[in-house]
């Protein structure tokens, strides 16, 4: 949820904003009650898309916005409008009328965007009487990157870390006086001497858990893993 996209005069207009966390992308729902002016409306809407053009994010907004586009060639206030979206290198990409009536048909219903490649966009109306305006939607073909790497600590047993931990374990001074202090307390100074000398030998380290990098084969070393991606990047 991005609460830090809002407008900032109250009552103005109600809308939501969310991210996708797999590529960053905004997706906004924003309804303008028809008897709020346009042009309070557009400034408003104007600082919006500046904050959101500032952080270069791709962007949805949908929405009943109430503004008929289709007649933003004979009045000014929806001219303004029109301009303010493509000046943020946004575009409308619903073109026909979205609530038709028997004497009117009007394009208050849209979804900007600010996505340039216009055949990964496939804009629709549904005809159907849910309600007096036609539900509108877009179907996107974008390429997501895949789940997140996931790491994980690992602790590595090597011949090596073994002779460390038997030699931190020589030098460390273990003679206690067992007839001072209770047992509780010279179990604790044991374990942490204990709990110190192991962790100096066998240090956590993060490790990548994708097998990508990981040989499949016991002849398949890691060089040849490194060399089969990139040859499938080239092609």
């Amino acid at each position: 949820m991005r609460d830090d996209l809002q407008f900032s005069t109250d009552n103005l207009c109600e809308c939501i904003f969310i991210e996708l966390l797999s590529d960053s992308t905004l997706i906004g729902c924003v309804y303008k009650p028809p008897d709020i002016d346009v042009n309070s409306f557009t400034a408003d809407f104007d600082n919006m898309l500046s904050l959101i053009t500032h952080r270069k994010q791709k962007c949805y907004i949908a929405g009943d916005f109430n503004i008929d586009l289709l007649k933003f060639e004979r009045h000014t206030s929806t001219s303004n409008f029109v301009n303010c979206i493509f000046s943020h290198s946004f575009f409308s990409v619903i073109n026909r009328p979205t609530r038709i009536t028997s004497n009117t048909a009007t394009l208050i219903d849209n979804i900007f965007t600010n996505v340039i490649n216009t055949h990964a966009i496939k804009p629709s109306i549904l005809y159907c009487d849910i309600s007096d305006h036609l539900p509108i939607f877009v179907q996107v073909t974008q390429l997501i990157s895949s789940k997140p790497r996931k790491y994980v600590y690992r602790r590595e047993h090597n011949e090596q870390n073994k002779t460390k931990f038997i030699l931190s374990l020589q030098a460390t001074e273990w003679d206690v006086d067992v007839n001072t202090g209770n047992v509780d307390d010279l179990y604790t100074v044991f374990i942490t001497k204990f709990t110190t000398c192991y962790e100096n030998s066998f240090p956590l380290k993060k490790v990548n858990t994708s097998r990508n990098g990981l040989p499949r084969k016991p002849w398949l070393t890691t060089g040849l893993a490194k060399s089969c991606r990139k040859k499938r990047k080239a092609i």
